[in-house]
């Protein structure tokens, strides 16, 4: 099986890259996959210690309308050389305007029509089951009308994929066949844990006596971090020893952003606080094993966490505002979360205050890996997978 691979990739880790990368490994990871071709951003580069039947173009670039149509038509001028093609993509997968968005969704709609291959779009986030004011958007209604009507296109013309059963749900309800809701768990972290994770979890010394707090993930309006900093940085707070570690880049969809939390950095000006601007991927494995509790203040999400699926890997706790999109994903990947009310944030101080430590016992990865193969035989709708060989 030859696959054309479309979406975000490394180095960079925002916009859907981790799971690109993520997706990308386990792909090159399958027996039956003989070469996966990824169509890029600019500046994209393969991985190290990554599988040798991966390749790379970097063709496109975000908010270029020209460089995303170039793209098609190479697409369309090499579609005999591949089985099928994979996108994966959320509804700002191709910049920040929105007819850069607009039209980048109907690359996947024209490359089916035009091509009569199979296409397959691993859709993250869609517009319904989105509140796209709480995300930080506005209220754009007709930017979302006009989403929501590329996304009716997508749905019809290709083969969707999503990771939520309430994402599945909605979309049955308009369309003829519901798509086909597929979690990969872990997914993000696979490719970092498997070559940068230096030492054993459970062996781990811990060198620091207090809570260590992680903050992991694109910054922007739609995590409370303000008031997370606030609550943290109020003496009143009797949390008597901690470190807080904010790591993450701007969300790049609100560049304005920076300096207001920037502002937030100042105002908080306390030694138990360290901040990792534009964190690489290869940092993930030591940031989350020198860590005790992820902290997912989410005002609002879409639903699917790639930082709590990367938590997965590490059996870190998680401690997350409560969101029934996110505590339903944290079932679905099985995973050790607390969830309190935004309206009760007093009860994140008392979760910190209450919480024990205890050795952490490392995942199995190769569990991890097996189950993600499965995954991808369902995805592709194959059953050739064998213990044995599907994983390499």
């Amino acid at each position: 099986m030859k696959i054309g691979f479309f979406g975000s990739f490394y180095p960079r880790i925002d916009r859907l890259s981790t799971t690109s990368i993520g997706l990308a490994y386990l792909f090159g990871n399958v027996s039956y996959v003989e070469e996966i071709t990824v169509f890029g951003p600019l500046m994209s580069r393969i991985p190290p210690n990554f599988p040798a039947k991966v390749n790379l173009n970097s063709i496109w670039e975000y908010d270029d309308i020209l460089s995303i149509f170039k793209t098609l038509k190479t697409m369309l001028l090499d579609r005999k050389h591949f089985d099928l093609f994979f996108f994966n993509l959320i509804l700002t997968s191709f910049g920040r305007r929105g007819l850069s968005n607009a039209l980048g969704l109907l690359v996947p709609v024209l490359l089916s029509f035009l091509t009569r291959k199979r296409v397959i779009v691993y859709l993250h986030h869609i517009v319904e089951t989105q509140n796209l004011g709480e995300l930080g958007y506005g209220e754009k209604k007709l930017s979302a009308a006009i989403a929501m009507l590329i996304e009716r296109l997508v749905f019809v013309t290709t083969r969707v994929i999503v990771p939520l059963p309430s994402q599945q749900s909605k979309i049955s309800s308009f369309i003829r066949s519901a798509p086909r809701q597929l979690v990969f768990p872990g997914l993000e972290g696979i490719w970092a844990y498997n070559n940068y994770l230096r030492s054993n979890i459970s062996s781990r010394v811990r060198g620091f006596s207090g809570i260590r707090i992680l903050m992991f993930g694109a910054i922007g309006p739609q995590k409370d971090i303000a008031r997370i900093l606030n609550i943290l940085g109020n003496h009143n707070c009797d949390l008597k020893s901690f470190h807080l570690t904010v790591a993450g880049s701007i969300n790049s969809n609100f560049p304005q952003y920076e300096r207001k939390f920037e502002e937030m950095l100042t105002k908080f000006n306390n030694s138990n606080l360290t901040y990792i601007k534009n964190p690489r991927e290869e940092d993930i494995p030591e940031l989350f094993i020198n860590a005790d509790v992820l902290l997912l203040p989410y005002k609002a999400a879409g639903g699917y966490s790639a930082v709590m699926n990367v938590a997965k890997l590490y059996c870190i706790r998680v401690l997350c505002y409560a969101n029934a999109d996110l505590q339903l994903f944290s079932d679905l990947i099985d995973i050790d979360a607390r969830f309190v009310s935004n309206s009760m944030i007093d009860d994140i101080v008392q979760e910190l205050k209450a919480f024990v430590w205890e050795p952490r016992v490392g995942t199995n990865i190769e569990s991890v890996m097996e189950k993600n193969v499965q995954m991808v035989n369902q995805l592709f709708g194959t059953k050739e997978y064998c213990p044995n060989q599907g994983v390499m």
